[in-house]
């Protein structure tokens, strides 16, 4: 009763004549769909979510009309917004800022 010896590889299995595939080389044809640098990074945070949404999903599953929203909802929800946009664009500006000053940086490392 020996136990019985592992079968032969298939013709499929690697034999290490060929280099791993990884060490190959290929040029990337979707280099130009892949996002752009400022999308790749996380955000710091996510921006405040509202119940609408949610509300609209439920009311749907259900079959019902989503209810209307009060005054007092809309007019959070259109403070989030703007409290959004105001951090976008400050953070756009930041961004300009610093990307100004390395090519000022640039620009007097070549000009000395």
């Amino acid at each position: 009763m020996d136990n019985p010896s592992a079968p032969p590889p298939t013709p499929a299995s690697p034999t290490g004549k060929y280099p791993p595939t990884e060490s190959l080389s290929f040029a990337n044809p979707y280099a130009s769909l892949q996002p752009s640098r400022e999308r790749q990074q996380a955000p710091d945070k996510r921006p405040e979510k509202t119940t609408g949404p949610a509300a609209r999903m439920i009311a749907g599953a259900l079959g019902v009309r989503a209810p209307k929203r009060t005054e007092e909802e809309r007019e959070y929800d259109k403070a989030v917004r703007e409290q959004e946009k105001r951090r976008k664009e400050k953070l756009k500006m930041e961004e300009a800022a610093k990307a100004g000053e390395a090519k000022k940086a640039k620009q007097s490392y070549w000009d000395d």
